[in-house]
Order: structure tokens, then sequence, then C-alpha cells
């Protein structure tokens, strides 16, 4: 099976999102100057007029190969904005960009840009191994329904194939699910996972849909041409995001769409 998006599905920017967060991360080999505070003083130099904030933090990296599982202690260095809404976390043999408040596809691509342009300062060439842009949506009934002023039912929000159930054989009261789809593209693979949960700290009864996709490659990559593969797989994400809207949900995120 392939993934078969539709060609028609225009990006839009819209006024809000149910987008929780949006990241991207690149893997490289591991660069060992990356251990060094005056790189990664070099690295925080380049971005700190966009990232004023730093953190160091450390965790815990889970290895699973033939001799079973291992544990090593890696330091993550965080720069972050002031809002703390866009960070750059950088390890020895990665870079990840979070946006914890994702409002545009091209300032969040900017943001991934700048961190691109800081490693390649700091160490020169590097080869990635693996490219995946994510986006998580968690959708709130009740929420739209508030904002709308009027009821609205999940089948008004998403198109019903991502709501059925296998033969009818139960309804959606009362009821969490999980689907998760793994694809091939003509450049690597794409992971859907999408369905109703209980959402954390929520209201007892209520229920929300995760909408999480994750468009990946690995491979040989140029760091040049790693803007533009994220760029491309932002809009396979936009596509598959498209099939499931609905109505009611296009109508909360925005009356006007802006091109």
């Amino acid at each position: 099976m392939n993934w078969i998006l539709s060609e028609n599905s225009g990006y839009e920017v819209f006024d809000r999102n149910m987008l929780q967060t949006v990241s991207v991360e690149l893997r490289f080999q591991p660069i060992l100057l990356l251990r060094t505070r005056d790189a990664i003083a070099g690295f925080q130099n380049s971005v700190r007029g966009i990232l004023p904030g730093y953190l160091e933090e450390e965790g815990t990296v889970v290895n699973i190969n033939t001799n079973g599982v291992s544990e090593t202690k890696q330091s993550r260095h965080k720069f972050f904005d002031r809002a703390n809404s866009y960070a750059l976390y950088v390890t020895t043999d990665s870079l990840l960009l979070e946006a914890s408040d994702h409002k545009d596809r091209e300032h969040t691509l900017d943001i991934l840009d700048l961190g691109l342009k800081a490693l390649s300062d700091t160490c020169g060439d590097v080869g990635l191994t693996r490219l995946g842009v994510r986006y998580i949506n968690i959708i709130s009934r009740e929420e739209i329904a508030h904002d709308l002023r009027r009821d609205v039912q999940w089948n008004d929000l998403l198109h019903a194939e991502f709501l059925s159930m296998p033969n009818g054989i139960v309804d959606l009261d009362d009821t969490i699910f999980s689907n998760e789809i793994d694809s091939s593209l003509d450049l690597g693979r794409m992971r859907l996972r999408y369905g109703l949960h209980i959402p954390q700290n929520g209201i007892q009864g209520q229920r929300a849909f995760h909408f999480d996709v994750d468009r990946y490659a690995e491979g040989e990559f140029e760091l040049e041409s790693a803007c533009d593969l994220a760029r491309n797989f932002t809009q396979d994400i936009y596509g598959t995001f498209s099939s499931a809207r609905g109505e009611a949900l296009r109508e909360w995120m925005s009356n006007e769409a802006k091109a």
C-alpha cells in the first residue's frame, strides 16, 4: 500500500488550529565536537538573536540492538525564544526543532533554517541519516462547540471514514479507539495515528480526537537540502489532515482562510 494524496489540497494559513506540537528532527552520525563548550557557545551565538534562552538538560538514550537494551546518559542543549514557543535542541547526533505555538509554516521553517546554518557554521559538513516532520493535533469537540455557539458532533468535525467502527459493532458514545497507518511515499514513509482518547486532566465523559502525522525519510541527505525536504513533508502532512477535516472544523479554524 502507498499513500494516495490529493494534488488539490493547496496550502492555507488559518487563524487558529488544534496543533499541540510541531517538530522537525534531523539525525546524523555523532559529532564529538558538539561535546565541547566552545562548539555549543558558537551555536548559541548564531541563534541567540532569535532564541536567546538557554538550558542544558540531562537525558537518557535507550539503545535496542542484538545484545539487548542499554541506556546511556546524554546532554541536550536547549535554545528557546522569550515566549518558549519555539526551541532548538542539540545533541551530539541530532538537531530537533519544537514549536508549541505553531501559527505559520514559514516562520517554523525560518527557525529550522536558522538552526541548520548554525549547525553548519559550527561543525562544517554534516551528513544526515534521518529527517522527520511531525504534527500532532488534539481536537476538542467541546471547545469548538463553545466557540461556534452551537452543538457539533464528531461527524461535523471529521469525515466519517476516520470515525467508523468495524462492521458497526460499537457507536462513539463512551468509546475510545486508536488506529495506525504506516505506508510509503516517493521518498521515505508517513505514519498516521488517529482516534478518540480521554484527554489528560479532562472533564469526565469528554473525549478528544488525536491526529498525529509523522512524515520521515531515512538514508543519506545533504544538510543544504533539509529545509526544502521539510517543506515538502509538511505539504504531505497538510494533504493528509485536509482529507480528514470536516466543514465545522474548517469553519472553526477560520471563516476566511488566508492564502
